[in-house]
């Protein structure tokens, strides 16, 4: 266990392009691993391998690669060979031996579709067309024919994989080799729908997001209309990323959320399916990366709560800075983004519910802060304004629907006042099934009454 935890430190700064760590820890798990080892030792030994190539010791690298892939062969663990075979083609290429780089890239497509391992596979796939692509420019007649075609099958069938398993972390991970690939892509009429996103770096639009409500999405100012998710279960699951942001959410979360009377196997097709649907209705803002799927917003992107949050934050420094002004214009901003309960009409997987009364609360302690403040400048009106903006929010709020009332009196509107309490007695015995509590009476004389 120590030496596959130092190998897969060495395999992260191989990643990073940290030669000399990588080396360090290949050598910490040769320290730790069983000489006998036939499980951890050659993947240490490759990585050692990789280590030598990137530092031009071509030789040792192919010693290297060859001595671990005798090893693997003996156990019987012939596709876990086709990543060190890619070595050693890479080795040939480097000594310009490109009939054995062809050779041994072939062998490496045969041998990682030989397991279960479907990463692997695609993986391999790739690296083994970019190899047999610059083996086709170096040959000449019927091999050159043989080489390019043998090029093509290898890439095609990483893109099915791509599509098939929603691999299209790889665009990323793997995107110097399919920038390599790109001409040739074209001319063998292969991964089209996914040659927009081939392109390392290239952005995705900026998208508004509003949860306060029920969910709305625009991209570049468009809104993205409901039939445009295709997956009844897409904008909820949008919405749990984006409500995750920065954060990954295992695949085993979302499925035990969304699809728990599920086949596994099902429930994971559903599921790559929806993120599929995803992708196509917003862009490619859902990576995936370590069994976790993670809502990555394009530059220029914005979400309500965000807005919402930092208003209020806003705020309450202002308030307790005494600046009353200041509170009350960014209370003011922070309850008119709140257009609802969060994510109103999405209830799917329970997640929402300690969002939903986080969000709420602040919004109303936000309108009571604002209706308190109008009462202190003896600005009824602002008083009445902020209660019945409350009670928009909460409608049974029994010390807004009173001072809301109180307030009308107040403006003379006597009348009125009665029969918003009649009614909004009515729609309590409605809603809740019981008579409402007595909480108002007019204090001032009919008299005074509005006309």
């Amino acid at each position: 266990m120590i030496a596959r935890a130092h190998e897969q430190r060495g395999v992260l700064s191989l990643m990073r392009g940290d030669v000399a760590a990588a080396e360090d820890a290949f050598h910490a798990a040769e320290s730790a691993c069983d000489p006998g080892d036939v499980l951890v030792l050659p993947d240490i030994e490759h990585g050692l391998a990789q280590c030598a190539l990137a530092k031009g010791d071509v030789d040792r690298a192919d010693v290297l690669s060859a001595r671990a892939i005798g090893v693997f062969k003996g156990a019987g663990r012939r596709q876990q060979i086709a990543p060190m075979l890619l070595t050693r083609a890479a080795c040939a290429v480097a000594r310009g031996e490109w009939e054995a780089a062809a050779s041994a890239a072939r062998e490496a497509v045969v041998a990682s579709g030989d397991g279960l391992n479907a990463l692997l596979h695609a993986t391999a796939c790739v690296d083994a067309a970019v190899i047999l692509a610059r083996c086709t420019k170096q040959a000449k007649g019927a091999v050159s024919i043989d080489l390019d075609r043998a090029a093509s099958q290898a890439a095609t069938e990483a893109i099915a994989l791509i599509h098939q398993r929603d691999y299209r972390f790889l665009l990323r991970t793997k995107s110097a080799a399919f920038e390599n690939l790109r001409l040739d892509m074209r001319r063998w009429q292969i991964g089209s729908g996914l040659m927009p996103f081939i392109r390392e770096g290239r952005p995705a639009a900026a998208l508004r997001i509003e949860m306060l409500g029920s969910l709305r999405v625009s991209i570049g100012g468009t809104h993205v209309a409901p039939e445009a998710w295709k997956r009844r279960r897409a904008p909820e699951i949008f919405a749990y990323l984006v409500a995750n942001r920065g954060q990954g959410v295992a695949r085993e979360r979302l499925v035990d959320l969304y699809w728990p009377d599920s086949d596994a196997d099902a429930a994971h097709d559903s599921l790559r399916v929806t993120i599929t649907a995803i992708r196509k209705a917003v862009g490619e803002v859902i990576k995936y990366e370590t069994n976790a799927y993670c809502f990555v917003a394009p530059a220029g992107t914005t979400i309500d709560v965000d807005d919402f949050d930092a208003s209020i934050d806003r705020a309450q420094q202002a308030a307790a800075a005494g600046d009353a002004a200041e509170a009350r214009t960014n209370y003011a901003a922070a309850t008119s983004l709140y257009r609802g309960d969060f994510l109103e009409g999405m209830q799917e997987g329970g997640w929402q519910w300690r969002e939903r009364e986080r969000l709420r609360a602040t919004c109303l302690e936000a309108l009571r802060w604002l209706a308190s403040e109008r009462a202190t400048a003896n600005d009824i009106t602002g008083q009445r304004l902020a209660y019945e903006r409350l009670l928009e929010v909460a409608p049974f709020d029994l010390e807004a629907v009173r001072a809301r009332l109180e307030a009308l009196c107040e403006e003379s509107r006597i009348v009125e006042a009665k029969r918003d309490y009649a009614d909004w007695r009515a729609r309590y015995l409605s809603a809740v099934g019981a008579e409402a509590p007595e909480i108002w009476s007019p204090s001032y004389d009919t008299v005074h009454t509005e006309p």
